[in-house]
């Protein structure tokens, strides 16, 4: 297995830490330098770790589904996709939702066999959940080592993307503890009016060290770093 080092703004951010470098023993003659590899993984982490918490009002024309929370939209292969959904304000009860890692693969018509340019969509892990009633709930999707990171060039673009779907439902429900007798127990609903409503939401990939995914994968490895 091949894989490929690609982090935008690498050669800027490796001219500027090796122009800055400077001895860390003033009795040296010589400048104590970090490796380019080195400079690759700090330049990744710094990427990768800042936790800028975006918030986002997810509205219906019926009125709001739910607000959520993503703590950063920047992750490396191997790491969780962490957020939380809030439903104490919403006006429009969600029955069930669902989270999709998805990839959208775009090919220029003159790279494609076809003449024509080439769209594709495909999921690669997902979580599903009922949150009727339930005032907050969180998400936490994994994301595969073996997949591809974001990149772009003149013949393909990788982009990626949390898809979101939300059953919301039409009819009263009647919430529990409400209208129950101390020896009744509440009942679900055997049938509910209900809309479906879809959001994407995008995210960078970015890869990781390599000798995470060897780790990962219990499998002896033998890496190289090339800069170009």
């Amino acid at each position: 297995q091949i894989v490929v080092f690609v982090v935008e703004g690498l050669m800027e951010a490796l001219k500027e830490r090796l122009a800055k470098a400077a001895p860390s023993n003033p009795f040296l003659p010589t400048a104590s330098r970090q490796s380019v590899l080195e400079v690759a993984v700090d330049f990744l982490e710094d990427l990768t770790s800042r936790r800028r918490p975006s918030y986002y009002n997810v509205t219906h024309q019926n009125g709001r589904v739910v607000r959520f929370c993503l703590l950063k939209s920047c992750f490396r292969l191997g790491e969780d996709i962490v957020g939380m959904f809030d439903f104490s304000e919403a006006t429009v009860p969600c029955v069930q939702y669902s989270v999709t890692l998805q990839s959208e693969e775009h090919i220029s018509a003159a790279a494609s066999a076809t003449g024509e340019a080439v769209h594709s969509t495909l999921g690669h892990c997902r979580q599903h959940a009922f949150c009727l009633h339930l005032r907050t709930t969180h998400l936490h999707l994994p994301v595969p080592l073996h997949v591809t990171p974001t990149f772009g060039s003149d013949i393909a673009e990788l982009r990626w993307k949390l898809h979101f779907e939300f059953v919301m439902t039409t009819s009263p429900v009647v919430k529990p503890g409400q209208e129950l007798t101390s020896s009744s127990d509440w009942q679900a609903p055997a049938v509910l009016d209900v809309q479906t409503m879809v959001w994407d939401l995008p995210i960078s990939l970015y890869p990781t060290h390599p000798g995470h995914v060897s780790s990962a994968l219990r499998a002896p490895s033998q890496m190289s770093l090339q800069i170009c």
